[in-house]
């Protein structure tokens, strides 16, 4: 599965198959822009996070995984873009978030949208078994 990247600096659906390609300042634009969507997401998820802290009221766990998703594949692009222009080379996985990451995309592949679903379940049961439900 190759990632995209819906880019609004360059106007276009990018796939990161395709960056090796791009001019090197086109790459510069995308990896400002990706470090920018990063960081607007981490400050998102954080402003979340404390409303619902303060409120009590739960946030909305679909928007969430969407948007942790989002920040995994803009970190994927630019870590590769790091690469390219010369930056140091992206940390290394540990075992355990390689294999998490090639398990989910196994049973993605397998079980498509229902995956969603049963992560859900398993969310929400885990809510219930640390006492937050």
């Amino acid at each position: 599965m190759n990632p995209i990247f819906k880019s609004k600096d360059l106007g276009r659906v990018v796939s990161l198959s395709e960056i090796e390609d791009f001019n090197t300042s086109d790459q510069k634009l995308l990896y400002e822009e990706l470090v920018e969507a990063v960081r607007s997401i981490d400050l998102t998820v954080k402003e979340i996070g404390d409303l619902e802290k303060r409120s009590g009221i739960r946030s909305d766990s679909d928007w969430l995984h969407r948007a942790k998703k989002k920040r995994r594949i803009c970190l994927e692009f630019a870590a590769k873009l790091n690469v390219i222009l010369g930056g140091a080379e992206p940390p290394k996985v540990n075992y355990e978030d390689a294999y998490k990451k090639h398990l989910r995309k196994i049973l993605f592949e397998e079980l498509g949208p229902s995956l969603e679903r049963i992560e859900a379940e398993a969310a929400e049961l885990a809510r219930a078994d640390v006492g937050r439900d």
